[in-house]
């Protein structure tokens, strides 16, 4: 299992994005454009982490792209209870 959780929060234009490491419980926080390009590139330095995005309209395409290039998924319902 990968050291590093990345968790997206997925916008319309721009997403933020949050990588956390198990280990050092550190996390680091950056704003990428919602372009399958950047997606790539994000996915592409970091091979092994597991992805966590909520349940949305983009959800589908980047799940589908992280699956592609090799992650781990989980999908969040943010608009229900847990």
């Amino acid at each position: 299992m990968s050291d590093t959780i990345m968790v997206i929060d997925l916008g319309g234009f721009k997403c933020v994005v949050c990588l956390y490491s198990r280990s050092t419980r550190e996390a680091a926080f950056r704003a990428i454009d919602t372009d399958a390009v950047e997606f790539a590139d994000l996915f592409a330095e970091h091979p092994d982490a597991l992805l966590v995005i909520e349940a949305c309209a983009n959800a589908g395409w980047v799940h589908d792209m992280a699956v592609a290039a090799g992650l781990a998924v989980k999908v969040a319902n943010t608009a229900a209870e847990a």
